[in-house]
């Protein structure tokens, strides 16, 4: 994620190779993972991250960036159909509930260079 930020900033970005290019964009990117409830009221919910994408599809300026929606939905779509179907014959009670609620509530933070 940051070099990606980095090479966003610092390096120009052309639509061909003639075009006239752009640098200093800011750059939007998610944080992919899920949260586990807390086991009890003295403890806290976790939020575990376990990837981060860069929207390469966002409209990118040097003031401003506007994701894509279709594309997380798409990129959510994928996570939840594959973590479905490589994880669901083999885990336990706990995992299970943790898979319902990230079901319910799957993290997908977004993260900006500004």
């Amino acid at each position: 994620m940051i070099t990606s930020a980095i090479e966003a900033y610092d390096f120009e970005h052309k639509a061909h190779r003639k075009g006239k290019g752009n640098s200093q964009l800011e750059t939007y990117g998610l944080l992919w993972g899920y949260m586990i409830p807390a086991k009890d009221d003295k403890s806290e919910d976790k939020i575990i991250v376990t990837t981060c994408t860069v929207e390469t599809s966002a409209l990118r300026h040097n003031d401003w960036v506007e994701p894509n929606y279709e594309s997380i939905q798409a990129k959510k779509d994928l996570i939840c159909q594959w973590v479905k179907t490589a994880l669901q014959p083999n885990y336990s009670a706990r995992e299970a509930q943790i898979y319902r609620a990230a079901q319910r509530r799957p993290l997908a933070g977004a993260v900006t260079t500004n």
